[in-house]
C-alpha cells in the first residue's frame, strides 16, 4: 500500500481572525487539508494565555503548541488524526520559539522540531542543537521561520540588500546535527528555493531541514 507522509510548514503571521483575514483559522485549516498535510509545523502562532481555544480543540487534528504572547512568536505542531502516529515526549521552549516532538509515525521514531528564531534572538538555535544532541531519537526533522536564508541568491525572490546576522548561527546548527535541506537538495540551482509569500497574505519564509543519516527513511514513506 502507498503511503502518504506530507509535511507542511507554514509562518501563519498569527492564527486567529483580523480585520484582513476574517476566519483566519478556518481558512488555514482548510489549505491544510488541501494541501493532504499529515504533519502541520506553524509558526508566529502568537498564541496568549488568553488564546488557547483557538489551537486547543481542532477538529481531525491533535494540536501541540506553545502559549507565550498574543502578538508575537509562539509554534505549534499538528498531527493529523487520520496519521498512524504514538505520542512518546515533546517539550515546548517557555518563550515560544520551538517545540521538539518525539512520536512514533507509520511505526517508524522521529524527533519533530519546529521553530521560529526572533531577529534578535541570537542563542536559540545554540541552545536547541545541545538539546538535540541529547534527545532526539529516530528520525530528525526540523521547520520553521528561522528569519534568514542559506543563499541570498536563491533563496529570496527579490535582494533586500540587508545583511544576514543568524546565517551563522543556523549554518552551526545545520552543521552540528548534520542536517540536509531536502527541499533544496531536490531543487539545487533554482530560485527561491524556501517560499515566501508577501505579508499581507497568511505566511512568510519556512524552511525544513532532515537528518543527513535518515533522509532515506523520510523517502521510503512515499513508496
Amino acid at each position: 500500500m502507498t503511503r502518504s507522509f506530507k509535511l507542511i510548514t507554514w509562518n501563519t503571521c498569527g492564527i486567529r481572525d483580523t480585520t484582513d483575514v476574517p476566519d483566519k483559522r478556518t481558512k488555514i485549516l482548510q489549505r491544510l487539508n488541501e494541501l493532504q498535510a499529515s504533519v502541520a509545523f506553524l509558526q508566529e502562532t502568537h498564541i496568549g494565555i488568553n488564546d488557547v481555544s483557538h489551537l486547543k480543540d481542532i477538529d481531525g487534528w491533535e494540536p501541540y503548541f506553545s502559549v507565550h504572547h498574543s502578538r508575537s512568536k509562539g509554534v505549534a505542531i499538528l498531527i493529523k488524526n487520520e496519521s498512524p502516529f504514538e505520542h512518546i515526549k515533546h517539550n515546548i521552549e517557555p518563550t515560544g520559539s520551538y517545540i521538539v516532538f518525539i512520536c512514533k509515525l507509520y511505526g517508524k521514531c522521529f524527533t519533530l522540531v519546529n521553530v521560529y528564531n526572533h531577529a534578535k534572538e541570537h542563542k536559540v538555535l545554540q541552545c536547541l542543537s545541545e538539546y538535540l544532541r541529547q534527545t532526539a531519537r529516530g528520525v530528525l526533522i526540523v521547520a520553521g521561520d528561522f528569519n534568514t536564508v542559506l543563499n541570498t541568491d536563491f533563496d529570496r525572490q527579490y535582494p533586500t540588500g540587508h545583511a544576514e546576522p543568524l546565517r551563522p548561527y543556523l549554518e552551526e546548527f545545520i552543521l552540528s546535527l548534520m542536517l540536509v535541506d531536502v527541499w533544496g537538495l531536490k531543487n539545487s540551482g533554482k530560485r527561491d528555493s524556501f517560499t515566501h509569500f508577501p505579508h499581507h497574505t497568511l505566511t512568510d519564509f519556512v524552511n525544513s531541514f532532515v537528518d543527513r543519516g535518515k533522509l532515506a527513511t523520510i523517502l521510503s514513506l512515499h513508496d
